[in-house]
């Protein structure tokens, strides 16, 4: 039993700590997330909106000057990104004789989603580099098709 000069903050102190109790086992049965939430730093000094993205490919054992691009995308899905406009020119680097690599597919996607979600990107305005089309240039390698397939697939190029 507890005494009537006592219960009220007893009943609130009791509240608080099963609130934070439930709260946090919530958090701990919840599914860690995927996909658009990948660990990619997304957002420019200023936040500016993106105005245009134009992906290119190349293949791993071909000399590339990196620093003209404003990100990277590794066969194993890490991602060098340095945003220094609304213009981005974007570089997915895959093997030569292999098809596009998951984690680096997994990694272009959550870039677009996040560039949509946090920056305006309007996936109308993506574009893969004629270089880098498979449609124009059949002899380019598998990945340079599969990542063509992946953004038709996705429906963010025609």
């Amino acid at each position: 039993m507890v005494a009537p000069d006592t219960r009220n903050p007893k009943v609130v102190a009791w509240l608080i700590l099963s609130m934070t109790a439930g709260a946090a086992a919530l958090l701990w049965l919840e599914a860690p997330t995927r996909g658009w939430s990948a660990p990619t730093p997304l957002m420019a000094e200023r936040g500016r909106l993106v105005q245009t993205l134009l992906i290119e490919f190349a293949c791993d054992d071909e000399p590339v000057a990196t620093r003209e691009f404003d990100g990277v995308i590794l066969p194993d899905g890490r991602c060098d990104w340095r945003p220094r406009g609304p213009q981005i020119r974007l570089l997915v680097i895959g093997s030569r004789t292999e098809k596009l690599a998951a984690p680096a597919a997994r990694t272009l996607l959550a870039l677009l989603g996040s560039l949509q979600r946090e920056r305006g990107l309007d996936l109308r305005r993506v574009r893969l580099h004629p270089e880098s089309d498979s449609l124009l240039n059949p002899r380019l390698p598998p990945a340079s098709h599969d990542l063509r397939s992946l953004l038709l697939r996705k429906a963010i190029i025609q």
